[in-house]
């Protein structure tokens, strides 16, 4: 057990945490940036909703110009949000190794304690 706190903490580079209490940090990060899309969607559908200025409707220029500027705004946004959900899913990756390795480490020590205790065993054992 700990081991996958030190693993954990050197991982998060904090304070030693559970496994469970990583897990819900990233449960939290997906939150946020599923509600961050999901603001971005509605601001998407205020834009398309006839969202123009009496410049635009005017000069088609202005408008392509305006349109460009907004779809640029919200392609950053969405490439920030792409960027952080990659660096997440590299985490959580990351976790789930170090999480795979503590319980072959543990299952390793529980297999070699059960050994050693048979050749006690054995060799106290009167032939």
């Amino acid at each position: 057990m700990a081991a996958g706190r030190i693993n954990n903490s050197i991982h998060l580079g904090t304070r030693p945490k559970t496994f469970k209490a990583h897990t819900g940090m990233e449960q939290a990060h997906i939150q946020a940036l599923i509600t961050e899309v999901r603001n971005l969607k509605t601001e998407l559908k205020e834009f398309m909703s006839g969202h123009t200025t009496e410049l635009e409707k005017q000069n088609l220029e202005a408008h392509v110009d305006l349109c460009s500027e907004r779809y640029k705004g919200l392609h950053d946004r969405l490439s920030a949000i792409e960027v952080r959900l990659g660096k997440m899913n590299e985490d959580m990756l990351a976790g789930q190794k170090s999480s795979k390795t503590t319980i072959i480490m543990t299952a390793g020590t529980v297999i070699a304690g059960l050994l050693s205790t048979m050749v006690v065993l054995l060799i106290k054992m009167p032939i």
